[in-house]
């Protein structure tokens, strides 16, 4: 079963303009999905904190994992990479957004 409730939690914090922080956080026993735009001037560095994460790409057709203690980059200048997020119970999820333009200066 797919849900957002209460108990899912996500968060973005801005550190300045083009610099974001993202938390993920599904303290439930059920699967839970985040889904946010993100177009292709930013890059993207998610990192699992705890319990497992699915990032589902080309509307799920691709799903790449991402366990506890691993991370995923993502970056494609020709084509908006949204985040579309299915959390694990009791998974943790930090994603740090930044634009490009920024990441290069």
């Amino acid at each position: 079963m797919l849900k957002n409730n209460d108990e899912s939690n996500a968060s973005r914090m801005t550190i300045e303009e083009g610099f974001y922080v993202l938390r993920f956080q599904n303290d439930t026993d059920e699967v839970t999905r985040e889904v946010r735009e993100i177009n292709s001037s930013f890059i993207q560095f998610h990192f699992c904190m705890k319990g497992q994460g699915d990032f589902l790409f080309n509307t799920g057709n691709y799903v790449f994992n991402v366990k506890e203690e691993h991370s995923i980059l993502l970056y494609n200048p020709q084509r908006d990479l949204p985040i579309d997020l299915k959390l694990q119970p009791n998974t943790w999820i930090i994603g740090v957004v930044i634009s490009i333009k920024k990441f290069h200066s």
